[in-house]
């Protein structure tokens, strides 16, 4: 019987899972991004800092902050960002007249130019 039980407690030991090894499970490295809208430039007035994004922008490990806030604060400008492996169906969709997400643009731009206007 002890040699039944030794060979037990062993493929009970085998199958026990380890707690005390921490699971190896890799940061997740940021989605890259395109963004497919209107070159913005702004400069606040009196102001240093400066926020510049240009079309066709890639952004390999993540957002930046300032690109993240803006991209809260305005649902028409986060439509803008695009998986870089959908950049090209992107793209072709924006340079047709009448498609949706070319009438997005059209507005980030002529908001972004009332700004500039102090409209």
């Amino acid at each position: 019987m002890d040699t039944n039980e030794t060979s037990a407690d062993k493929t009970a030991k085998k199958n026990k899972p380890q707690l005390d090894s921490a699971p190896s499970v890799k940061p997740e490295k940021p989605e890259a991004v395109i963004y497919v809208g209107p070159t913005i430039i702004d400069k606040p007035q009196g102001g240093l800092t400066t926020f510049m994004i240009r079309y066709g922008t890639i952004f390999k490990n993540g957002v930046p902050e300032d690109v993240v806030v803006r991209r809260k604060d305005n649902p028409e400008f986060d439509r803008l960002f695009f998986p870089t492996n959908k950049a090209v169906a992107a793209m072709v969709e924006i340079s047709k007249a009448d498609s949706p997400l070319r009438k997005v643009r059209d507005g980030v731009a002529k908001a972004r130019f009332a700004r500039r206007k102090g409209a």
